[in-house]
């Protein structure tokens, strides 16, 4: 069967997929998702408050377009001082687009190398702190509440281990990615820290990536983060088709995926060519 040009194998589920489509188009699903209606979801006020909170990531890559020279000229930056290496220090949703970029371009981007540490296992720390000349990388710790025990356990770690080899210029070699206000937020402006990212405070973790979380890292890995976006904002406008909802490739993913979910096929697997394989995490 085929559904905003893709091919899907819905093994019986065809006519259940094409009604639930047909009860969205009727519910006018599509325009009041991108009004961010939260009533589509709840209907008491609190939960509704934190749905209205949470619904960024649909329009990010408009909002993060204008910071593009910003981090480009950044990435410049740090190459003109000196640092060889990025090390990127997070858990979960803040570093899961940073690997994929990595795995997906890292041996092509002429930027800086990106090494993504999200484990607390003690091996893999020493391993991954005897891998990069400390002195000359950067380090961003990414954390949106500013309080995840594994990534500020990180940071201080590797902001004293800078320190001993730098005394008070350490600062220097750190930024952070957090939304305003956090704790981590403060702790780099009282440390002067080097660069500070703000990210938009209704865009969660796993839907960041389209948000500074993904793309800062992006950018100083060299990759071109105006043809991303570019991409990027040509499915986004793939994805504000009201009627037929079945050419609309974001509602027809989603709802088949809900559908066969619902009947039991409740394990998603995606088959993929090597080099975008990290592209399942």
């Amino acid at each position: 069967m085929k559904l905003a040009g893709m091919d899907f194998d819905l093994s019986g589920f065809e006519s259940a997929v094409m009604e639930r489509l047909k009860n969205l188009e009727e519910a006018d699903f599509c325009a009041r998702l991108w009004e961010k209606d939260p009533a589509l979801w709840k209907n008491e006020p609190d939960e509704q408050k934190i749905i209205a909170n949470s619904m960024g990531w649909l329009d990010s890559p408009l909002k993060i377009r204008k910071a593009v020279p910003d981090l480009n000229e950044f990435a410049a930056e740090l190459k003109k001082a000196g640092f060889r290496h990025v090390f990127l220090m997070g858990m979960g949703g803040s570093t899961l687009a940073p690997l994929v970029f990595r795995e997906t371009f890292g041996r092509h981007a002429p930027g800086l190398p990106l090494t993504v540490l999200d484990t607390t296992d003690p091996a893999t720390v020493i391993r991954f702190e005897r891998s990069v000349p400390l002195a000359n990388t950067f380090f961003i710790e990414a954390s949106k509440s500013g309080t995840t025990v594994e990534s500020r356990s990180f940071g201080e770690y590797f902001f004293e281990r800078v320190k001993s080899i730098k005394g008070n210029l350490a600062s220097e070699n750190f930024g952070v990615i957090t939304d305003p206000g956090s704790m981590l937020d403060r702790l780099a402006a009282e440390r002067s820290y080097r660069k500070v990212l703000l990210n938009y405070p209704d865009i969660g973790g796993r839907y960041s990536a389209l948000s500074f979380f993904g793309l800062a890292p992006a950018a100083l890995m060299g990759i071109d983060l105006d043809e991303l976006l570019l991409r990027a904002l040509k499915m986004l406008d793939e994805c504000r088709i009201q009627k037929p909802l079945s050419q609309n490739p974001g509602a027809a993913l989603g709802v088949a995926i809900g559908v066969l979910a619902a009947g039991g096929r409740d394990k998603l697997t995606f088959l993929l060519p090597g080099p975008i394989a990290s592209f399942a995490m």
